[in-house]
């Protein structure tokens, strides 16, 4: 009698809530370049070990989810992607308007720490290193230019942009449509890094952030963090990022995902049983394996069926193994499945926000205002009103309604938009005018994500059409008016946020902002 060939399959079937089966990597190998790299936007030439896939969710697999790798000389890291996009290549971002602001859109982010000699993992903090690196890497759609921009430190400071080809990098829309490719050159200086620095051997810090973009490409749509070291956000604290290895030679073990890969069987012959589930429609199938003695002894990976897949009939194989690895002795078995039909919505109430309907929507007529403030500015011309608010975070701080109201007596609003982002802009909106054709915002106090340290009195312009940002005559997204320290201003002004709460006391210049006094 084989090792297990006696199964009893007693089953039990019952519902649970669908997990999420992606796991993620903490490690990765970055593989010696060969002699001459050829940008041209096909991993072909890539090898196919240095290359782990990832992907958002099971479920939904092969769509969002991509191939990616490193490699690296004495000059440079190279960075190669595949992504699979069902609308491939779209990012409305325009590098000159709002370089901040390119991962609203289909890109990638790496982020890494170009010092094997750095603790790792790293301490948690707000560290100005310019050893830590944020790079975007995005297809302005509009300009058809590849756009590459580099911060460095967790307060990311020193905003960089390359476009074109300065910027490295190559994209390429795959024939098909369904999907495209990343290829770029980073020098190790734009890494802080010197040439020559790293050698087989050498540790880094690494981690990234794919992103797949909306229909109009103004907001990602889905993203994940994927090279990880522990749970956390991964663009808030480089203590939650992965590792990173530099290979010695080009020849490494594949690394294939371990929610994708079939199970280990030492034996090439998986036992295989023909099972019946009681609900044909089950779209997600869970299984586990217990012995009489020791209770539960192997956990099988999910399956999630397609609709196409969806019947009675199942095949299980399993190969025979616990889940330490190790060969199950003859013996009876019991086998439970969990099955569950997916998770759906419906929509029953919003919270914290108003609006028709509630949340954003990708034509910007979606939420009302600001979330993070009261309303404290407007303007208006012929046909429009605009409207803005100190702060905002999930719902626009910008919007822009008609003049004359519908035949039901109401607004019809035209668009929301979010304040650029920018390194010498304040994220708070103080004041507004237009002259028709333009949006004027005077935007004060500390940047976006920054501390007190410096903050910033500075105007910036949006089209009166759509809120999308301009530049000014000059070329710049912002005209800078002042510039000073804010912590003392806000040290005296500093109220507990559960004061603020209970007054509203969000307003521009109870936060240490400058226009308004």
């Amino acid at each position: 009698m084989s090792r297990w060939t006696k199964v009893c399959g007693w089953l039990l079937i019952a519902t649970t809530l669908a997990v999420e089966a992606r796991e993620n990597f903490s490690t990765v190998e970055i593989v010696p370049a060969p002699r001459q790299v050829k940008l041209d936007g096909d991993l072909r030439e890539w090898p196919a070990a240095a290359l782990i896939e990832s992907f958002y969710d099971q479920s939904l697999y092969p769509n969002f989810s991509l191939r990616i790798g490193w490699m690296y000389d004495a000059r440079a890291l190279y960075i190669g992607a595949h992504f699979v996009d069902a609308t491939p290549l779209v990012n409305a971002n325009d590098p000159a308007v709002n370089p901040k602001q390119g991962w609203m859109g289909d890109a990638l982010q790496v982020r890494l720490i170009s010092d094997a000699a750095a603790p790792y993992p790293y301490p948690d903090g707000r560290d100005s290193n310019d050893r830590i690196c944020h790079l975007t890497m995005w297809y302005c759609t509009a300009r058809q230019l590849p756009v590459v921009s580099l911060e460095y430190g967790m307060d990311y400071h020193g905003l960089k942009t390359y476009v074109g080809a300065d910027s490295g990098a190559v994209f390429r829309a795959d024939a098909d449509g369904k999907g495209y490719t990343l290829e770029a050159r980073i020098p190790w200086e734009r890494l802080q890094a010197r040439p020559r620095q790293f050698q087989a051997g050498d540790e880094i810090a690494l981690t990234i952030q794919p992103h797949w973009s909306n229909d109009s490409g103004t907001a990602s749509a889905i993203t994940f963090f994927e090279l990880t070291g522990r749970p956390g956000v991964a663009y808030q604290s480089a203590a939650v990022w992965g590792r990173a290895r530099f290979a010695a030679s080009a020849n490494i073990a594949p690394r294939p995902n371990p929610a994708l890969a079939a199970s280990g069987d030492a034996t090439g012959k998986p036992l295989r049983i023909q099972l019946r589930l009681p609900d044909p429609q089950a779209s997600m199938i869970s299984l586990g394996l217990f012995s009489p003695d020791r209770g539960l002894v192997r956990t099988l990976p999910p399956t999630i069926r397609r609709e196409s897949q969806r019947r009675a009939e199942f095949e299980l194989a399993w190969d025979g193994l616990d889940d330490d690895g190790q060969p199950l002795p003859a013996g009876e078995y019991q086998l439970k499945i969990l099955t569950h039909r997916g998770i759906g919505q419906k929509f029953i109430a919003s919270l914290g926000q108003s609006g028709n309907p509630p949340w954003r929507t990708d034509d910007g007529t979606g939420a009302w205002g600001g979330d993070w403030a009261p309303p404290v500015a407007a303007a208006a011309d012929n046909q429009r009103v605009y409207l803005g608010w100190g702060v905002c975070e999930a719902g626009p701080a910008l919007v822009c309604v008609e003049k004359s109201f519908d035949a039901q007596g109401r607004v019809r609003k035209v668009w929301g938009s979010h304040p650029s982002m920018h390194n010498d802009v304040g994220m708070m909106v103080t004041a507004l005018a237009t002259d028709g054709e333009r949006l004027f915002v005077a935007q004060d106090g500390p940047p976006w994500g920054q501390g007190p340290e410096k903050a910033f009195a500075a105007v910036t312009v949006y089209d009166v059409r759509n809120g999308r940002p301009l530049t000014f005559p000059t070329g710049k997204p912002s005209l800078l008016l002042l510039e000073w320290d804010a912590r003392d201003q806000t040290a005296k002004q500093a109220k507990p946020l559960f004061e603020r709460r209970k007054t509203g006391d969000f307003a521009p210049h109870q936060q240490g902002a400058n226009l308004t006094g």
